[in-house]
């Protein structure tokens, strides 16, 4: 019992450490389109980074898969290609 409750405890951490509306506006901005975010990406973005979440989107006719990190200060994204 202690280890599903970890376990939930655990899934619902992860999911807060995502931005999904402000990664969609801010690939939206760079030029993608077709964007479907993935959830939280686990080791992709820096320590600093607060929020980390992977995306499939389209840009110049390719489809890319990465990761926008979101750091502490407001507006503050990085997009990390795999």
């Amino acid at each position: 019992m202690k280890k599903l409750i970890l376990s939930i405890l655990t899934i619902i951490l992860f999911l807060g450490c995502t931005d999904e509306k402000g990664a969609k506006s801010f690939l939206k901005k760079e030029g993608y389109s077709d964007i479907k975010t993935t959830g939280y990406n686990f080791f992709e973005c820096s320590q600093s980074d607060v929020k980390s979440t992977g995306f499939i989107a389209k840009k110049n006719g390719k489809l890319i898969e990465g990761t926008v990190c979101t750091g502490m200060l407001p507006k503050s994204y990085t997009i990390k290609l795999k």
